[in-house]
């Protein structure tokens, strides 16, 4: 196999694989269930952000659409978000960070600010950029934004954002930041306090190396005692901390249950109890990735990208141009054959028959998106072009 497609799901370590199992037979005796690993994953993921060391900044949400969702309607609750003060995005991001904003939009009369793609203007030399548009846009409309909802690295191709200059130009204009961090937190550098932002959402099964169903989240301290958690349980409640409440014969009263929040972000949690097979399997993920010596990782995958990138022009294929991270490269048709051939479902059926020679890539917004790790070797790459040379013959330039 030569996988290429850990912006989707990078596979589990095997310190991960085995504390599920072992989390997962202790399940099977309940009797048996360890410490839970909760406090422990707030604490890694803070220490990976530079957050409070203590883990109090950290909310555990079931996926970052569920986060995002909460991110939204406190942002509305609190009128950040209201006629005239709208949102801003860029062009084409992930979905589960633009829903949410739809929904707000719908019920309190914002709109959604679309920033599109970065492009060459013929009055510049500057290299276009996703930075230098959200920049130009804030300047332009910064008034009428009340958040901006930004990832560091667009899913679609690995375009780089410099969170910094834009967390300062929000600053500038009193905009609220939110930041979807999936594609670059673990593998990226990102630091809360290099990059202040309101909130932060990341989900575990990408470059954190955890599994599917969870979305681990920052939030600005100065939200904590403003903002509701998306659904209404007793696990935020500090009341049901305590095993004796539960013991008590009419705790409820005629207004219902006590409703003080406990401190911290963790009023914000998704509800139900923490899944007793995901949270240790996350403990040992972060950590790996905290081991990690991020500057290293990125020269590591740089290499294999900068190969893809360059093997790949003889083919017709280009890259967007601005600045990439490291970790994910978008291949796009470049020469008028291969823009031609490559329509949505033929990328698909590429993709498809690729799989089925076990090279895995994916098909995202007019790119080949091709996301390699530390495991990847250059033989992997050979194969990779030497397979989609095989699929766009047609259309190669001779």
């Amino acid at each position: 196999v030569s996988y290429f497609n850990n912006a989707g799901k990078t596979p589990i370590p095997p310190a991960v694989h085995n504390a599920g199992v072992v989390a997962l037979d202790q399940l099977a005796n309940p009797w048996n269930l360890a410490t839970d690993a909760t406090p422990a994953v707030r604490r890694l993921f803070s220490q990976l952000i530079e957050a409070n060391p203590s883990g109090t900044d950290i909310a555990i949400c079931p996926s970052t659409g569920f986060a995002m969702t909460m991110i939204a309607h406190n942002l509305q609750r609190t009128n950040v978000i209201r006629k005239n003060k709208n949102i801003l995005v860029i062009r084409d991001e992930m979905s589960s960070e633009v829903y949410c904003w739809q929904e707000v939009c719908a019920t309190c009369g914002a709109r959604l600010m679309v920033v599109d793609f970065p492009r060459n203007q013929e009055e510049t030399e500057e290299e276009p950029c996703w930075t230098k548009e959200i920049l130009d846009r804030i300047r332009m409309d910064g008034t009428t934004i009340g958040v901006v909802c930004v990832p560091q690295v667009h899913w679609s191709d690995g375009s780089l954002i410099d969170l910094e200059l834009v967390s300062a130009k929000c600053a500038e204009y009193d905009i609220k930041l939110v930041v979807d961090g999936t594609q670059s937190v673990g593998i990226h550098p990102f630091s809360v306090r290099e990059i202040p932002c309101d909130a932060l959402a990341v989900s575990v099964h990408k470059w954190l190396l955890g599994p599917v169903g969870m979305s681990l989240v920052y939030i600005n301290p100065k939200w904590h005692t403003e903002w509701m958690p998306l659904d209404q349980h007793e696990r935020s409640r500090v009341a049901f901390q305590d095993e004796i409440f539960d013991a008590m014969a009419s705790a409820m009263t005629e207004e219902g249950y006590p409703s003080d929040f406990v401190d911290g972000a963790a009023r914000c949690d998704g509800g139900g109890k923490k899944n007793p097979v995901l949270m240790p399997m996350t403990e040992e993920a972060l950590k790996i990735v905290n081991g990690l010596n991020l500057e290293d990782a990125r020269d590591v995958v740089k290499r294999i990208t900068d190969q893809i990138e360059w093997s790949s022009r003889p083919l017709g294929f280009s890259v967007r141009p601005g600045p990439r991270a490291s970790h994910i490269i978008g291949l796009r048709p470049g020469t008028p054959k291969l823009k031609a051939l490559l329509t949505p479902d033929k990328m698909v059926s590429i993709v498809k028959t690729l799989r089925e020679k076990g090279v895995y890539i994916v098909a995202r917004s007019g790119a080949f998106r091709i996301a390699p790790y530390l495991n990847t070797s250059f033989e992997d790459v050979d194969r990779l072009i030497t397979c989609l040379a095989e699929e766009c013959i047609e259309a190669v330039e001779k």
